[in-house]
């Protein structure tokens, strides 16, 4: 506007009127978007503040896992949030970080301890289900002895009388034995599948 000259006595005031309102109005115009944008950082200076609580609180809940789904859930809600005024940011920003990390750190300890755990009971697991197995093997090993006694003393019975009795006495406890014998075989190998899963799963 200086640079320019006069425009004449009669329209200068009026030029310089309408001239002086345009820019008053961008000023106010400007001075409120930096108003808002002022009140708009302080209130998400507030949010912010809010989560670094909840965040801080969730370091000490006694539950790591849960505090380490949690703390996920605010830094959704933190990334959602917009700009802080500028002098505060990094200080806000560090305070929160430092609380998510130390939930990570715990909830990955807790995850270690509960693994182990798990490695453990799995391992006495196997270690139960491999004593059962022996024991079934031992006593289909006694079985099968058993069986095969009889039928060599049913061999040496002569026909007629008492060995009749005895006979068919023996061959209906073999066919018991017998029966007990595929049972026990069939949890044997219930169990053999059992341990070859639990060693599969510790392998992974």
């Amino acid at each position: 506007w200086k640079t320019v000259g006069p425009a004449g006595r009669e329209a200068e005031d009026e030029l310089w009127g309408r001239f002086r309102a345009a820019t008053q109005a961008f000023f106010d115009r400007r001075s409120s978007t930096f108003a808002e944008r002022n009140q708009s950082e302080r209130e998400n200076l507030t949010k912010k503040q809010e989560l670094i609580a909840r965040a801080e609180a969730l370091v000490y809940s006694g539950d790591a896992l849960s505090a380490s789904r949690e703390a996920k859930d605010l830094q959704a809600q933190w990334k959602e949030i917009g700009p802080v005024p500028r002098e505060q940011s990094e200080a806000i920003w560090a305070r929160f970080r430092g609380a998510c990390d130390r939930i990570f750190e715990s909830a990955h300890g807790e995850r270690d301890r509960q693994q182990n755990e798990w490695h453990v009971r799995m391992r006495e697991a196997m270690i139960r289900k491999r004593e059962q197995l022996n024991s079934l093997r031992e006593s289909i090993t006694h079985d099968e002895a058993n069986i095969e006694r009889w039928r060599a003393s049913l061999s040496t019975l002569q026909p007629g009388g008492k060995s009749e009795e005895i006979g068919k006495s023996l061959e209906d406890e073999s066919i018991d034995v017998m029966d007990r014998i595929r049972d026990k075989q069939t949890r044997a190998e219930d169990l053999r599948s059992s341990i070859t899963d639990i060693e599969t799963k510790l392998r992974e």
